[in-house]
């Protein structure tokens, strides 16, 4: 078992806990998602499909003998996500969710409270949900046989939830950082899951990594101290960020990023990426497909980023 299911079953409660642990290494391996639904049963994300966990160590699409989530489950996972320090982690708390050690994503099912028009914080929480983040070393080999990497190219992956962008992000990320100067700017920590000052993912042995930052700082610091040929990040897609991505540009240093969408056609249509494409910010987009392998190309379109009008 490696260390990214090792920290996840850290944040369970001693029950849950035990039921994970029972389940075989196939199955474990396969896991992406643990949900918790309180007063409902535990289930685990699979291969596109959930299932329900027995109390034997199975995984099942019956609830017969499958493990009920109790309230004092959600709480247990929920104080351990912020490290019984909730205090400490105002902006997560009012974000719905935390990335915690490797990178995983914990998001909350929840109520919100609202203070001037703004989330102040979330309460009353009815579910939980563990993404589990992996290194899926080579994934992106289909990307560099599309894409040439001999001259700097901008890049911009999209696909819909689940569809693997930011493991894929993780492994260019280290097969460029093995070759050319990179900067990773992780604002949620996802993709090197650096602690405590070691950067837990192989992210590459040329590539520098800013974590916890915006992108829009992150980003002028990058281009005004580290020197990068690329700079990396997931999950573009604020109208706020255009300025900074307008000055990476103008610097010459080439972009690899992440957005939501079903399909290169949907993706231009989000104002920003439309706006991006026009002033030709990105040479190239790949789409992902969720009902594929993960990182097996849906469309490869050079040509797309002429045609924005």
């Amino acid at each position: 078992m490696n260390n990214k299911y090792l920290y996840t079953l850290d944040l369970l409660s001693l029950g849950i806990k035990n039921a994970i642990e029972k389940l075989s290494l196939s199955d474990l391996q396969k896991i992406c998602e643990i949900r918790l639904r309180v007063g409902n049963y535990l289930t685990v994300k699979a291969q596109d499909n959930e299932y329900f966990v027995t109390y034997g160590g199975n995984l099942s699409l019956s609830t017969a003998n499958a493990i009920k989530v109790y309230k004092n489950d959600i709480e247990y996972t929920y104080l351990r996500s912020f490290d019984n320090s909730l205090y400490s982690f105002e902006q997560e708390l009012k974000s719905g969710f935390i990335t915690t050690q490797g990178g995983n994503r914990v998001g909350f099912s929840s109520s919100f409270i609202y203070d001037n028009g703004e989330i102040s914080r979330i309460n009353d929480i009815t579910g939980i949900n563990i993404r589990i983040a992996r290194e899926v070393k080579y994934c992106s080999k289909k990307i560099f046989e599309a894409v040439s990497f001999k001259e700097p190219v901008s890049l911009l992956i999209c696909g819909p939830p689940a569809s693997g962008k930011t493991t894929v992000l993780r492994d260019l990320a280290r097969e460029l950082g093995n070759k050319f100067s990179v900067t990773i700017i992780d604002e949620r920590n996802e993709i090197a899951a650096a602690d405590n000052g070691i950067i837990e993912n192989d992210v590459g042995k040329l590539t520098d990594v800013l974590s916890g930052v915006s992108k829009q700082e992150g980003i002028v610091r990058a281009v005004r101290l580290l020197s990068p040929k690329y700079i990396i990040c997931d999950e573009i897609g604020s109208k706020k960020e255009l300025s900074s991505f307008e000055y990476l540009f103008n610097s010459g240093v080439k972009l690899i990023a992440t957005t939501h969408a079903q399909s290169v056609d949907e993706a231009t249509e989000k104002p920003l990426i439309r706006r991006m494409l026009k002033k030709r910010f990105f040479d190239t987009i790949i789409c992902l497909s969720k009902d594929k392998k993960i990182c097996e190309i849906k469309n490869l379109q050079e040509e797309s980023v002429k045609n924005v009008h």
